[in-house]
């Protein structure tokens, strides 16, 4: 999905694929596959890519609606954990203050140590 590389030890990666990440990121985090995404961004100009990089903003510390723009019949709940991590509900889906704190709570658990060992090949 991105473009190729300017040289081909890998070095040649430039803004314009940055702009290609965040783009994939964003449309990533609205619900859209990786395919629906490949066909919207095939062909963009910087400034496109730009623009839908530009398009996730600031995260607003109350619970904000956001329309996709691609998908304008879906909407989208924000709703801002901490200063790292915030839950995005789709198409008018509510979650209470007591959902979101057990949410917080989850994230901020220490993980668990796995009993399991690790498989090597």
């Amino acid at each position: 999905m991105l473009d190729a590389p300017e040289s081909g030890t890998g070095r040649g990666y430039g803004r314009r694929h940055l702009l290609q990440l965040k783009a994939i990121r964003i449309l990533q985090a609205q619900g859209l596959p990786l395919s629906r995404i490949q066909q919207l961004l095939f062909g963009r100009s910087d400034e496109e890519l730009e623009q839908i990089a530009e398009s996730a903003g600031e995260i607003d510390p109350q619970p904000a609606n956001v329309c996709s723009p691609f998908a304008s019949k879906e909407t989208w709940t924000i709703y801002p954990l901490n200063e790292q991590l915030f839950v995005v509900a789709r198409n008018g889906a509510h979650l209470s203050t007591s959902q979101l704190e057990a949410v917080g709570k989850i994230c901020d658990a220490p993980p668990k140590k796995s009993s399991k060992s690790t498989l090597t090949r």
